[in-house]
């Protein structure tokens, strides 16, 4: 299994994560929901928007953030943060990368999108694993099976009518 994890990882490009949030920005254009709050013009300081964005989707903060990325300050995030970050702006922002991704032909294969991963539940299998599985950092390393309803309402139906819940 490491040899086979090691040749799929080859396979992707390395990446920083800025990069991909300019080239996602670049199609998408989410950033244009990040409007200020009384002007409602875009920032022009897009590399500290994305830090922002990053900072509070890792639980990071603003002040280690800017320890993080050269020439970035505490400040100037924090001006940032106040005036263009804010729930309305976010859902915005978010709901754009969604529209887009549900219109990829592949998302079909997470089902309707009606669902989200906090919506499944953990089912804990028997038998027996390898002392080298995979650990699951919510569920550890035990077998098991993470699934939702809307997966479980995909099966077909002959396998629901004989398997009743």
């Amino acid at each position: 299994m490491e040899e086979f994890t090691r040749r799929v990882y080859a396979y992707v490009p390395f990446i920083k994560l800025t990069e991909l949030m300019l080239e996602v920005d670049t199609s998408i254009r989410f950033s244009r929901h990040a409007t200020h709050l009384q002007s409602g013009a875009t920032p022009k300081d897009i590399t500290a928007l994305y830090a922002v964005i990053l900072a509070d989707a890792i639980n990071l903060g603003l002040t280690r953030m800017a320890d993080a990325v050269p020439g970035m300050t505490f400040e100037r995030l924090a001006w940032v943060a106040d005036w263009y970050v804010r729930e309305d702006t976010y859902t915005k922002m978010l709901a754009e990368i969604v529209n887009r991704l549900q219109q990829h032909p592949f998302a079909a294969n997470w089902g309707t999108g009606t669902t989200s991963s906090s919506d499944t539940q953990w089912f804990p299998s028997g038998g027996r694993r390898n002392a080298r599985a995979q650990v699951n950092a919510k569920y550890g390393r035990g077998p098991g099976l993470k699934t939702s309803l809307e997966q479980l309402r995909s099966l077909p139906k002959k396998a629901r009518e004989e398997n009743p819940a």
